[in-house]
């Protein structure tokens, strides 16, 4: 009878083991974003393998000679019950296509898949679920129905200018706000600050994001500005879900996003929207950033300017919302955390 056992993250020889066997038998680089890990052996051999990070499945791997030994139940059934001690309630499974029919068996239901891999949810809720939600909260479109997706790591007047772009070629522009909290700048204030930038445009409107645009389940390494083999299946899945699911749900025929001419990772991420858009009659627009004296305005270029102290600098760059909330106790405490990361 096998069992899964949890090994000890911070023994190094234990995740190089994992890292290795999974690179010679799968081609899968076990990464270091791992909140769990479990294994499965036979007289000490490793012959199995799952990982979670945050409330994402991922890094399985099975042995070829152990197939159709419920291997993959035995793990999922110990991911299951370790994200449900972590109050974890609702989980996604990034895995290739090949494996998608194995998961579905288990009780897990597609949101997605494409040629680079498959994306599938269980647990409690669904994207059915909270497109209606969605639905319910914005209404139906009053015309012609934009998009734009943004972190705001923090609101920049480079973002107003977009929102503004946007708009004029729209009647109504919704705003989704990257609501996975990896940022420096914590979700509930990029809110906050972007609904108070916009709170007088007529025909904007800011919405979390939810867990299925740019998440850790769909788009892991854009929090890490990350560019490795995996990228293109993420860009792709991320890509395919706006045009499957928000765009045909929510009625949004137009999809913005901001040049971007020096961060690869986000060059990368609009050519598969331009790809993938294309599939669900959604154009996609993507505007010229707006420039000030020494170049185009970004989020990095403020937190650059507030990691060196340059609070004038970085004040000409954002709006009073942002500015605002950068004088605040909360900022502050923010700004101590990108001086901090400076230092290091």
């Amino acid at each position: 009878m096998y069992t899964a056992q949890k090994i000890n993250l911070a023994k190094m020889r234990v995740t190089e083991e994992v890292d290795s066997w999974l690179q010679e038998h799968f081609q899968i680089k076990y990464g270091q974003d791992v909140d769990a890990t479990f294994v499965v052996r036979q007289d000490e051999e490793l012959i199995a393998t799952a990982s979670r990070a945050g409330n994402v499945f991922k890094y399985f791997g099975i042995s070829k000679d152990h197939q159709g030994e419920n291997l993959s139940g035995i793990l999922l059934g110990a991911l299951i019950n370790e994200a449900f001690d972590q109050g974890i309630y609702h989980y996604f499974i990034f895995t290739s296509p090949q494996n998608s029919k194995l998961f579905k068996g288990a009780g897990f239901t597609e949101v997605i898949e494409n040629h680079y891999a498959a994306l599938l949810e269980g647990g409690r809720g669904s994207i059915t679920e909270y497109m209606e939600e969605l639905k319910r909260e914005i209404g139906p479109p009053q015309g012609t129905r934009g998009a734009i997706v943004m972190n705001l790591n923090p609101v920049t007047k480079g973002h107003l200018y977009l929102i503004e772009q946007a708009k004029e070629k729209v009647d109504e522009l919704i705003i989704f706000l990257v609501e996975e909290d990896l940022s420096l700048f914590p979700f509930e204030d990029r809110l906050a600050m972007v609904s108070e930038a916009v709170k007088d445009k007529a025909g904007v409107k800011v919405v979390p994001g939810g867990p299925y645009i740019i998440s850790q389940a769909t788009f892991p390494t854009y929090f890490l500005k990350k560019v490795d083999e995996n990228l293109p299946a993420y860009t792709t899945t991320d890509a395919g879900i706006f045009g499957k699911y928000y765009a045909a749900e929510l009625g949004i025929s137009h999809r913005f996003v901001g040049e971007e001419p020096l961060d690869m990772l986000t060059s990368v991420y609009n050519e598969a929207l331009a790809q993938e858009l294309k599939n669900y009659d959604v154009q996609l627009h993507v505007i010229q950033r707006k420039e000030s004296t020494g170049g185009v305005i970004s989020a990095s270029r403020v937190r650059n300017h507030l990691a060196k102290g340059e609070m004038d600098e970085a004040k000409e760059l954002v709006p009073p919302s942002t500015w605002n909330y950068l004088e605040s106790a909360k900022g502050k405490l923010v700004i101590e955390k990108i001086r901090a990361r400076k230092e290091n």
